[in-house]
């Protein structure tokens, strides 16, 4: 039971036939035994491991495996390991330990951003032509309210980071807001690269930074920046900004001047595509004019009354429209007619779709007699990125899951 057999055309492929998994140990001694992975026991199935290694699972239960390998016995670890909900959850829940990585051009830095705690990141750095490099921390984001998105090279000691978070317009609106910040190797001279505009009143939000459209201009630490351009004030003055739209700029992220206008900003930009060498090859248009994003909700109505606020508030009025479709694709104009539980879940955060949404449905739910569960987590956006929150959003869904399938037929 449990035992796997010998590739002998291929050696390397072995995985050691002396295991057991009775929590016994190995029976021959000639191999030497590692602990494997904690994996969901599926009635004899096979579960692969990192590696290739191969381990038969048998039983109904949580427990853990030996991986073996050819040497000497060694037992590290044998015993059972249960897991409860609450670990489980906490163990598939947590974000990953690195969220992303870079290297520098020059291939001598690795920068990665590592998650820590339930919502922050840390940037570290390591050199990778020292055997004993330590790795250094440069910066640390806490998750909130600011958070750390990404973090990239712009040239060979220099890093480009992108930082957003979530904010409240006039009290009532929530939006997305981003900067991008340069920072040096050493974690040394950290500054935000200014958004366009003399600083004076403008005639909408100022709300994104931009984003890295080529990475590779040719000239170490420059990058081609794509930027939303908001007009200013006219009245009283000669020196405001009258850019409208999407734009690109050279931006040099060491000094962090603009080194050129490469496109023009214009409300009828819609994308930009360049070759990966520091040229635009295609300008994307948008012949309607429609800016902004489209997001389902619960009631379509609703939805409406939530883009009053914008200046494409009459677009997205147009897009959603009028008539019987309103009340035939609303879920909570439908609650009635709703047989299944429903569980949701949201964040007070979240801009994709506002959590008004999800509140309005589960009012309606209750209005209706229906069995309707909200989960609402504060000051989370629409990706939940937090590991306390997404471990309680597993523990429930699973409690969820196992009530209903008990209850059904």
């Amino acid at each position: 039971m449990g035992k796997s057999s010998i590739n002998k055309q291929h050696p390397d492929r072995n995985v050691s036939a002396c295991c057991q998994f009775n929590n016994k140990q190995p029976s021959h001694d000639t191999r030497r035994c590692y602990h494997g992975l904690t994996v969901p026991a599926n009635k004899g199935g096979i579960a692969t491991g990192s590696a290739g290694l191969v381990t038969r699972v048998t039983g109904s239960s949580l427990f853990s495996v030996f991986v073996c390998l050819a040497g000497g016995v060694t037992p590290v670890w044998a015993a059972d390991a249960r897991l409860e909900l609450e670990q489980a959850a906490a163990a598939f829940g947590v974000r990953s330990s690195v969220r992303q990585a870079s290297l520098s051009p020059d291939g001598v830095l690795l920068a990665t951003v590592e998650g820590v705690g339930a919502g922050g990141a840390d940037v570290r750095i390591l050199d990778l032509t020292r055997a004993d490099s330590p790795t250094s921390r440069d910066r640390r984001s806490a998750g909130r309210p600011g958070e750390l998105g990404w973090c990239r090279w712009s040239g060979t000691s220099r890093l480009l980071c992108n930082v957003y978070g979530v904010v409240s317009l006039d009290s009532v609106e929530l939006s997305y807001i981003s900067r991008p910040i340069a920072v040096d190797a050493d974690g040394k001279r950290m500054q935000t690269i200014r958004i366009p505009g003399t600083g004076r009143d403008a005639l909408g939000y100022r709300l994104l930074g931009g984003s890295v459209l080529d990475w590779n201009t040719g000239r170490d630490g420059h990058v081609l920046l794509l930027r939303s351009y908001v007009p200013e004030v006219l009245t009283g003055t000669r020196l405001a900004h009258t850019d409208d739209g999407l734009g690109v700029d050279h931006i040099d992220t060491v000094s962090l001047r603009t080194v050129s206008r490469v496109e023009r900003a214009r409300p009828v930009n819609k994308e930009f595509i360049s070759d990966g060498h520091g040229c635009i090859r295609i300008r994307g248009i948008d012949p309607a004019l429609t800016s902004g994003h489209y997001s389902f909700g619960t009631d379509l109505e609703r939805l409406k009354g939530e883009w009053s606020g914008w200046s494409n508030y009459y677009l997205q009025k147009d897009f959603i429209g009028s008539g019987p479709h309103i009340e035939q694709g609303s879920p909570a104009r439908q609650a009635g007619r709703i047989k299944a539980p429903v569980l949701m879940f949201h964040g007070t955060f979240d801009r994709n779709v506002n959590v008004g949404q999800s509140r309005l449905m589960a009012d309606r739910l209750r209005q209706a007699g229906k069995d309707g569960t909200l989960v609402v987590y504060e000051q989370l956006d629409h990706y939940l990125d937090d590991s306390e929150a997404r471990r309680d959003m597993l523990v429930q869904s699973a409690n969820f899951l196992q009530k209903a399938l008990n209850a059904a037929p």
